[in-house]
């Protein structure tokens, strides 16, 4: 998610909640959320919802359909089907936000990998796939490898978009958006934040993020410097089986931040979890009232704009 006090050149519909109508030309926005996907929403609905100075927000997303991603894992594991993680995005568009519809220019994985026998093969780079024979080339540091399959589950390799590589925001080396990693505000231009895949932090990108980035917006809308920091704190619910998720969370470093941990052993495959994951977190995080470590409770920080 990129968010900036700037103008908005729009190049084909422009449309209010649940309202959409042709445009064309030029408009400012105080802020401007590049993305509809599960950070970008959330932060849009954090500042829509604090008002005042982040009352006029609008979010840059070509799609009709929003596709919430964290659901796939179930998607893959047969418990949901394709078509349930599809909503359409004027459902889950942030209300009083301007829907700017077109396009910018750990251990006991280990113990149950080795319990059910999956072999792990790192840096290894799929470069070819023979369907009729059902054989993976994959290039690793000592050449290609063939593998035979029955079942292939290709990930493609991430990157960042290429109207994010080719400007002035993006890290060279990366292609990412450079950002602090602390504040999250880009590290050139102040008026600039990133959250989630688009950015260049060290750590797995979530929307878990969404707090820390309304906060500091707000007090550089408000001439102040950003003051609250993230910590890298990311939530990666793992599905092991039908019923069965560990809830992996931690910050930069690596470092274990466990929320869950007064009552259940996130170290091992949990039920409840499961129910988070299937349930909770589909209705909380996109309307912005998921906050992480602290649940559905917003967290403070110091002198907020």
């Amino acid at each position: 998610m990129l968010a900036n006090l700037r103008n908005v050149s729009r190049a084909s519909s422009v449309s209010a909640h649940f309202r959409r109508h042709a445009s064309t030309g030029t408009r400012k926005h105080k802020i401007v959320v590049v993305g509809g996907g599960a950070g970008g929403l959330s932060s849009a609905a954090m500042l829509l919802r604090k008002g005042g100075l982040s009352a006029d927000v609008a979010v840059v997303e070509p799609s009709s359909s929003h596709f919430y991603q964290p659901l796939w894992t179930l998607v893959g594991g047969g418990i949901k089907e394709a078509e349930e993680s599809r909503r359409d995005m004027a459902s889950v568009m942030p209300k009083d936000a301007t829907w700017i519809q077109s396009a910018a220019k750990t251990i006991a994985l280990e113990g149950i990998r080795k319990e059910r026998g999956v072999e792990t093969s790192f840096k290894h780079e799929l470069i070819k796939v023979d369907g009729p024979n059902k054989v993976a080339t994959f290039q690793t540091d000592e050449g290609p490898v063939e593998r035979s399959y029955d079942l292939l589950h290709v990930v493609p390799l991430m990157g960042a978009h290429d109207w994010i590589k080719g400007s002035k925001i993006a890290d060279p080396d990366t292609g990412y958006v450079t950002v602090d990693k602390d504040t999250l505000q880009h590290t050139a231009y102040p008026n600039v934040f990133a959250i989630g895949d688009c950015s260049n932090t060290p750590n797995s990108k979530t929307a878990a993020a969404a707090p820390v980035v309304v906060h500091n917006m707000r007090r550089v809308m408000a001439g102040k410097a950003p003051n609250a920091t993230y910590d890298g704190y990311a939530s990666c619910p793992i599905v092991t089986g039908r019923g069965k998720l560990i809830l992996a969370e931690f910050k930069y470093g690596n470092e274990l931040a466990e929320s869950q941990s007064w009552y259940l052993d996130q170290g091992k495959e949990q039920l409840p979890f499961f129910y988070l994951k299937k349930y909770v977190f589909p209705n909380f995080m996109l309307p912005g009232r998921w906050y992480g470590t602290r649940t559905i409770f917003e967290p403070s920080f110091p002198d907020p704009a």
